[in-house]
């Protein structure tokens, strides 16, 4: 379970008011979190402790290939005799953060700090979701504050294996490279399942072809 100290605050006055994925504003119910700094260190705490049933129960839906490649990092990960354990540790530490953004998060035990009183057209009266600005806020620690931090050193770490044009890297690089798809793969496989929920118009961007002379 992820604890997290919050704090109350008076919602400010006669600014444009931001709303939710829910229609609601986000200062609905005014308690935000009391430090980010705390925040992370309760989310890194909740990796540490949660990572291993996070991907038990996400690799049930894994093809055989998945499986198989998350095996090996898992065990790389663990082995305490590779240098490189930290990346495969880091790694998995990212693809289980990336799926904390995707939402799902509930109150949970006695105090629903007045959320239960928002109206949630997504959910049932059961499933009470964080206070918007809370949510709001957890979601930009995740981001800016745990997988930045991670992607830096995964990406960092990579550049270097690839680097060293060392044949004996090349299955490294390919389980780095496939754990990162991976977990686009579900991060775009969670945004189309959350614009079919609410039923958003479908659109299309054409982007410009880049030009040899823009670098």
């Amino acid at each position: 379970m992820l604890k997290l100290r919050v704090r109350g605050f008076i919602p400010p006055q006669g600014e444009y008011v931001l709303l939710d994925s829910r229609g609601r504003s986000i200062y609905a119910v005014p308690w935000a979190l009391a430090d980010p700094v705390d925040a992370r260190a309760s989310v890194n705490a909740y990796i540490d402790q949660s990572m291993d049933a996070y991907l038990d129960r996400y690799s049930q839906d894994f093809d055989a290939i998945a499986r198989l490649v998350f095996g090996a990092v898992r065990d790389y990960s663990r082995a305490s005799n590779r240098k490189d354990a930290s990346l495969f540790r880091d790694l998995l530490r990212f693809w289980t953060a990336a799926r904390f953004i995707e939402g799902g998060w509930r109150c949970e035990g006695p105090e629903k700090l007045d959320a239960d009183k928002l109206p949630d057209p997504l959910n049932s009266p059961q499933v009470v979701a964080p206070p918007p600005y809370v949510d709001f806020q957890l979601a930009a620690v995740i981001m800016e504050r745990v997988l930045k931090p991670l992607q830096e050193r995964i990406l960092k770490a990579l550049d270097k294996l690839i680097l060293t044009g060392r044949a004996r890297n090349w299955f490294h690089i390919f389980l780095v490279i496939f754990v990162l798809l991976q977990g686009y793969e579900l991060a775009f496989e969670h945004e189309v399942a959350w614009t079919r929920k609410r039923q958003y118009p479908v659109g299309w961007i054409v982007l410009p072809t880049p030009s040899i002379d823009d670098g």
